[in-house]
């Protein structure tokens, strides 16, 4: 099996169940999003001492992939682990928003949290792209909601690691 088709050449590209989609299409461009910020959470995972939210950072990669293949055309039925999962997000939030730590900042404090804070921007980045994909394709609101939640996420977590430094 080649890797390359060659119908890229031309603007095309497919998805599960579509031929010749163009390569702008709000679904592949979604998927791009969703990928970019897959791939920095790669660098985050791989910059992170060993801790439990190492293994967090791996199971949100998971949830992005899943995410992605429903972009692609696939089907999630089973939401169980997606919703689990963002109500875990939301309780790590809180656990570290407290004790007033909750505050800006200026990405760059250590290569953790600066990579935090891009891993935070394409995220907000890709909710964007499937929102404007939710007005044509519809999105499952669980998907919405975890990715809602996980740039809050990375946000609070590159400001704790921003406070770890101080």
């Amino acid at each position: 099996m080649k890797v390359y088709t060659r119908n890229g050449d031309g603007g095309q590209t497919s998805l599960m169940g579509e031929k010749n989609v163009v390569k702008d299409d709000v679904r592949i461009e979604a998927n791009g999003m969703l990928d970019e910020l897959n791939a920095v959470l790669g660098v985050v995972k791989a910059a992170m001492p060993e801790s439990p939210r190492k293994g967090q950072i791996d199971a949100i990669q998971n949830q992005v992939m899943r995410i992605m293949g429903v972009v692609a055309g696939a089907r999630m039925n089973d939401m169980t682990a997606l919703t689990g999962l963002t109500t875990q997000l939301e309780q790590d939030i809180d656990a570290m928003a407290v004790d007033g730590k909750f505050c800006f900042s200026v990405p760059g404090e250590t290569l953790l949290n600066a990579w935090l804070h891009v891993a935070r921007a394409r995220c907000r980045t890709a909710e964007r792209r499937l929102w404007t994909m939710h007005a044509r394709y519809p999105v499952d609101a669980a998907i919405l909601q975890f990715v809602n939640r996980l740039s809050d996420y990375l946000f609070v977590l590159a400001v704790e690691c921003e406070m770890m430094c101080r």
